[in-house]
């Protein structure tokens, strides 16, 4: 046998004792081992297997971990399997649809065109026609819908006949509907999530981005009103009806020193920490012609990790909410696979909500189908380098964003969009295990 790929091992004392903490990234196990257990695994190809110098059930446990694996067992075609597995699941079609591309706020680092275009009834009719086709094709089970713009309430009479429609075909195929939204939250009023929460909208993400002063500067209005205290009440009225809320708080230069209590002072603290609601940090910088952040406003990668995680710290500190401490493993974007698409407002299709409005970006539209050509090829068919197959946190961001993976390979000098974990695995971990994890275990 021999040792994994993708296991890390970090010294650390336990009573006293120094122990290992070590975690596989591809099975994502975590284990507390002493030195002999680590030491047995780092020198396993030179053990004799049929005198053990550890116990039964420990070397069974190391297997089953995914710690020690068999002799040319590869590991990386396993983790290719699964990717290929998720990518290329035909139980599920997802689509991103924008019924319009206009919006009612100014956001300084917006990476949209933002237009007065918004989807007539020919081609809400001709979606409904192409969603119906692939489910048929596909004899798919699930049919994924996100709602997205522009600011998508802009058009919620849209969004309502098209949910009606989705719904009653999906019956019709014995196929499962799940929506959920991105919204800037200023149109939530209380009788607006009433009606969301009739069409069954599984989550709705909303954006705050401090307290007032600061997020007013971020996201104001058009004309320069402020929208916090409309976006607050959104998510409060989002909350009486008691749909799922994942609220988003934008990070760059400009607000570097974000102070959490805003969460408490506004009643928003209260919200998140019931299970079905979370809160997530975004990472800004400036993907699109359009974004009005520049590269000296933005933080590196390491300089966001660290910064995100202060705040997940100081989330599960004071308030006793999990921030997405464990790893998780990464397989597949819409980009990647072959059923999913984002639809603009005239029915184009592409494979990024980076490029709506993008004429170039295009791989086809609802109208004359998909276009098979070498820029939808470059999404379905992304080959990673030798320096990301060679990685071990490869299973963890299955080499980042797709997007990005494409514009490096047309030449663009932008760095890789590698994992939080690659900065600050140790840290998390550690601080997983001792906190969250024996908090979990003591309950």
């Amino acid at each position: 046998m021999k040792q994994s790929g993708y296991n890390f091992f970090f010294e650390t004392e336990e009573e006293g004792k120094k122990k290992y903490l070590a975690y596989n990234s591809l099975t994502n196990g975590l284990a507390l081992m002493e030195v002999e257990t680590v030491e047995f695994i780092k020198n396993i190809e030179n053990e004799d297997l049929s005198n053990l110098r550890i116990k039964e059930d420990i070397f069974k446990e190391l297997k089953n971990g995914g710690f020690i694996v068999e002799d040319g067992f590869d590991e990386l075609k396993l983790l290719k399997l699964i990717k290929n597995q998720n990518v290329y699941d035909t139980r599920g079609f997802s689509l991103t649809i924008l019924p319009t591309l206009d919006c009612n706020l100014g956001c300084k680092y917006c990476f949209e065109m933002r237009k007065p275009i918004h989807m007539d009834e020919k081609v809400e009719e001709r979606l409904v026609e192409f969603v119906s086709e692939n489910i048929e094709a596909m004899e798919c089970k699930y049919f994924f819908v996100s709602w997205y713009g522009g600011e998508p309430l802009l058009k919620l009479d849209v969004i309502e006949r098209l949910t009606e429609k989705f719904k009653n075909l999906c019956k019709e195929r014995n196929c499962i509907y799940s929506a959920s939204m991105v919204s800037n939250g200023t149109l939530i009023t209380e009788e607006v999530a009433k009606r969301l929460s009739e069409m069954g909208i599984t989550d709705v993400q909303v954006t705050l981005d401090g307290d007032p002063e600061t997020h007013n500067v971020r996201r104001p209005y058009l004309d320069g009103r402020e929208s916090f205290e409309d976006i607050l009440n959104g998510i409060k009225n989002l909350a009486k009806f008691k749909i799922p809320i994942s609220m988003r708080v934008n990070i760059d230069r400009t607000n570097r020193d974000l102070d959490l209590v805003f969460l408490e002072e506004y009643g928003l603290m209260e919200i998140l920490q019931r299970d079905e609601n979370g809160i997530h940090f975004g990472f800004v910088r400036p993907c699109t012609s359009t974004c009005g952040c520049s590269e000296n406003e933005c933080f590196t990668h390491m300089e966001f990790y660290e910064i995100e995680n202060r705040l997940r710290r100081e989330l599960f500190e004071k308030y006793n909410i999990e921030s997405r401490f464990y790893p998780s493993p990464v397989y597949g974007c819409v980009a990647t696979t072959p059923y999913g698409y984002v639809v603009g407002p005239r029915g184009e299709l592409y494979k990024c909500w980076e490029d709506v409005g993008k004429e170039s970006e295009e791989v086809g539209n609802i109208f004359n189908g998909v276009r098979m050509d070498k820029h939808h090829l470059d999404h379905l068919m992304l080959e990673l380098d030798e320096e990301c197959l060679n990685c071990k946190f490869l299973p963890l961001c299955n080499g980042g964003c797709p997007k990005t993976q494409v514009k490096r390979l047309r030449g663009e000098n932008i760095p890789r969009d590698c994992t939080s974990y690659k900065f600050n695995m140790r840290r998390t971990l550690e601080y997983y295990y001792r906190n969250v994890h024996r908090e979990e275990g003591e309950e």
